[in-house]
């Protein structure tokens, strides 16, 4: 069943024309200046931006996961169209257990799309990895990881990834260098007077994972660049 959206207003590059847009099974198959509608479903689009559908890559619960289908809703009015949950919650998203109570949760459809992320370790544990292979074969995304954690944990949670053929998701950090800094190392933390955080801690993190990434050949997202170096 086709749908085509009339007279939409989309932007390409730097330019903004009016076409007729074609979707097919969520999927835009064609875009042009006018598509004859046959027995599609139409919606005249007239006055209307169509932008692709807006991917949140940390998107985290107050320790609540109660209100999952109303955040779902509400995101997708704001053009939200995917949401991948950080594990840290409660429940801690590391085993099977807990990844199905989360989509016990998730009872409709409706909204966004709720993609979930498990941690890379075990609760009060920095060297004990979660159950990462269940986790990925019923349905987890992905796993999030630290880049200073134990060297043990990344190269397994790597070689795991390679076997879910699944991509790893990296806060760089390096809370030694950090020494618990709370802004960017700089003239407005001098000013202010608070304890910045050296560009080091961030750069010399992104080079290991570069490593790890170059090794093992998984996709990995990179989240919250902070320094200009560092991209």
């Amino acid at each position: 069943v086709f749908m085509i959206f009339k007279n939409v207003e989309i932007i390409e590059g730097s330019k903004k024309q009016n076409v007729d847009v074609r979707v097919a099974g969520g999927i835009i198959c064609e875009i042009a200046n006018h598509i004859e509608t046959g027995s599609s479903e139409v919606i005249d689009g007239s006055g209307l931006l169509m932008v692709p559908g807006l991917i949140d890559l940390d998107m985290q619960f107050n320790n609540s996961v109660e209100n999952i289908t109303t955040l779902k809703k509400r995101a997708v009015k704001g053009g939200v169209t995917t949401m991948l949950t950080k594990p840290y919650m409660s429940p801690l998203l590391e085993s099977e257990s807990t990844l199905h109570y989360f989509q016990s949760k998730n009872k409709t459809n409706a909204g966004s799309e709720l993609l979930y992320l498990a941690t890379s370790v075990q609760k009060e544990s920095q060297t004990q990895l979660s159950e990462q292979a269940t986790l990925y074969a019923n349905g987890a995304s992905g796993v999030h990881l630290y880049s200073d954690m134990n060297s043990n944990v990344l190269r397994r949670s790597y070689e795991y990834a390679v076997m879910a053929k699944k991509p790893l998701f990296m806060t760089c950090r390096n809370e030694a260098i950090e020494a618990n800094g709370i802004m960017a190392e700089g003239e407005i933390s001098a000013r202010l007077g608070l304890p910045g955080i050296c560009t080091l801690s961030e750069v010399s993190e992104i080079a290991k994972i570069g490593s790890y990434v170059s090794e093992y050949q998984v996709p990995t997202v990179i989240a919250n660049i902070f320094f200009e170096r560092g991209r």
